[in-house]
């Protein structure tokens, strides 16, 4: 039974989606950990505007590319070699974008932020833009034909470069340059795409011809993902770029150790959103739009399960874990910790329901539902900003989530039938299958240690 359940889809490609989802992130929070004891606040909250903004263009490749290659990859083999040219293609036209953005943004974000050299960065990145596109396409060909063990290496390698340099600076004593350190981050995408393109070699496959069909074709579901992604992120990151425009770098790197600790909700999130949208279109494909309704209940109902503990646990010891993670400097972010922390209740109903939408064909509805929130998202945080300062960012963060979830349960029970009532009793049941196997494990141990007793 175990040979099968360790040689099914789910397990090899929940088992590299979840150690890539850890490495991201334990990098993530190493680096944090450590750049908190070297640069000063000031310094680090320029660092955390840098990263907000690069995560944005990056994200724009996963919905733009990624979302309609998979979407007619899959769908369409008799065309294979012209969907992965025509993505090819888009990806290059969606670098250049990029490229114009970056140089663009580089002239003014500085200016609203006061934060010298952040321009000088955002040029360097424009390398790692270049570096970016073929790292994405090696890897978007790989999770479209469901193999995940080369995302894992390369983003491995590509978080790995940025850390040795950060730990060495630390070991060192030495201070950290925030140009060098730019310069070593594009430098992990070099070195991260060579890792990705000796992976992806068995599905590097182009057609001679350019077909415009195509290209027409993923452009035209691309642009919703593409959409929903910008309207995404600009909700994840209006916080720190509020912060950071009404109140200073200062702040931001005082937010960022509630960020970091509720980024930890992003490993089961990505990870099971990584391994359910392949598994969503084959179900849609094999028996039809239906099938996609119980994959969202259960992955959800399932995330949940997952996070209620940790956000229990993250509320009750937000302090000694601002404290432990951050030092003194940063206590007063562990009251915004306590408030971050809720939003990981609600961000599941809504990354599933991005991830069911564009399943289904339906991505136009995500997009105009996240357009619309981020709208909403911007003006209340904000307000709170406003009125409330630091704190105020924490809660226009979790009163958007909250409307957007009764939203999202509302639109999906009208297209789908998806019901509340069914994911909170697939919780609960989950929950008792895991309390009685644990119990059961300890009745077994505590049974062996009564007969060693005895003998």
């Amino acid at each position: 039974m175990f040979d099968n359940i360790r040689k099914s889809y789910w397990f090899k490609s929940g088992s590299f989606s979840l150690l890539n989802r850890i490495s991201i992130t334990a990098f993530g929070l190493l680096n944090f950990i450590l750049l908190v004891r070297i640069m000063t606040p000031r310094e680090l909250g320029v660092w955390t505007l840098f990263l907000s903004v690069t995560a944005v263009f990056e994200s724009i490749r996963n919905a733009f590319i990624y979302n309609p290659l998979l979407r007619y990859l899959g769908t369409y083999k008799s065309s294979e070699l012209d969907i992965i040219s025509a993505s090819l293609i888009l990806n290059l036209l969606t670098g250049c974008f990029v490229i114009v953005s970056i140089i663009v943004l580089s002239f003014t974000l500085h200016l609203f932020w006061d934060a010298p050299g952040l321009s000088e960065m955002y040029l360097i990145y424009c390398f790692g833009a270049v570096f970016y596109t073929w790292f994405s396409h090696y890897n978007f060909l790989q999770q479209a034909n469901m193999k995940f063990a080369g995302t894992f290496f390369s983003f491995f390698v590509q978080k790995l470069v940025p850390f040795i340099y950060i730990c060495y600076q630390y070991i060192q004593g030495a201070s950290i340059d925030l140009i060098t350190l730019t310069i070593v981050f594009v430098l992990g995408y070099f070195f991260s795409g060579i890792v990705a393109f000796l992976f992806a070699l068995p599905y590097l496959k182009f057609s001679t011809s350019i077909n415009f069909y195509w290209i027409k074709k993923l452009f035209g579901y691309g642009k919703f993902t593409f959409g929903t992604n910008i309207s995404s992120m600009l909700n994840k990151n209006i916080g720190d770029w509020l912060i950071g425009g009404m109140i200073g770098t200062r702040g931001v790197a005082l937010y960022n150790p509630a960020m970091r600790i509720a980024n930890l909700f992003e490993i089961p999130l990505g990870t099971i959103a990584e391994i359910i949208y392949p598994a969503m279109i084959k179900r849609l494909n094999d028996k039809g739009e239906g099938s996609t309704v119980h994959l969202y209940e259960r992955s959800v109902s399932l995330i949940i399960l997952c996070i209620i503990p940790c956000v229990i646990l993250v509320y009750a010891f937000a302090e000694p874990l601002v404290l432990l993670l951050a030092g003194e400097q940063y206590r007063e972010s562990a009251d915004l910790l306590r408030i971050t922390i809720l939003t990981g209740l609600f961000v599941p109903f809504l990354r599933q329901f991005g991830v069911a939408m564009n399943a289904i064909g339906k991505a136009h509805i995500n997009f105009y539902f996240i357009s619309s929130s981020a709208v909403v998202g911007v003006v209340i945080t904000y307000f709170f900003v406003l009125v409330f300062g630091l704190i105020g960012a924490a809660y226009g963060s979790l009163i958007t989530l909250v409307a957007g979830t009764i939203c999202v349960l509302i639109i999906l029970n009208r297209i789908l039938g998806v019901s509340l009532l069914r994911i909170l009793m697939y919780s609960m049941a989950d929950l008792k299958m895991v309390g009685s196997l644990l119990i059961t494990l300890v009745m077994k141990i505590l049974h062996e240690k009564h007969n060693d007793n005895d003998l």
